[in-house]
């Protein structure tokens, strides 16, 4: 069996959205309320919303998603994996248009080429060893010098 593409991910719904009861194990976290379970491609539709060079955090879009539902929370553990989701599928090259992205994301840039990548890295400085530290490499010593 072929793996599922993120595209493939994105668009499976898995039988939610779906609104519960915080249970009593949850409550301690969480609080009391319902929480929802949101389908991936609805996760994606607020991080479309964010303007491009914006920022927004998962817990801000957790607080757009549960007042849509009218639930107290949404479920953070699937949001963030649904964001994941997303993300990975706006990315994803669709292979019946070579060369093209299939959904670019709306905050992408070209990636950078390969030779001022280099030089950039030439360019930082380079984290090095101090000699006082020692050396794994080093001969064994014992407390008062070496072994010799």
């Amino acid at each position: 069996m072929a793996r599922k593409t993120w595209r493939e991910k994105l668009e499976n719904d898995k039988g939610l959205p779906r609104v519960e009861e915080i249970g009593a194990r949850m409550s301690a976290r969480w609080g009391e309320g319902t929480f929802v379970i949101r389908t991936p491609r609805e996760v994606d539709a607020p991080m479309h919303a964010v303007p491009e060079g914006s920022l927004t955090t998962i817990n801000a879009l957790r607080e757009v998603l549960a007042a849509r539902h009218g639930a107290t929370i949404a479920y953070p553990i699937t949001t963030g994996i649904f964001a994941r989701v997303a993300a990975e599928a706006a990315g994803e090259v669709d292979i019946t248009r070579i060369g093209e992205r299939s959904r670019p994301a709306a905050n992408s840039t070209p990636s950078t080429p390969v030779e001022s990548r280099d030089s950039e890295s030439a360019s930082r400085p380079k984290a090095t060893r101090s000699s006082s530290a020692g050396s794994a490499r080093s001969a064994p010593t014992t407390r008062s010098g070496s072994l010799a």
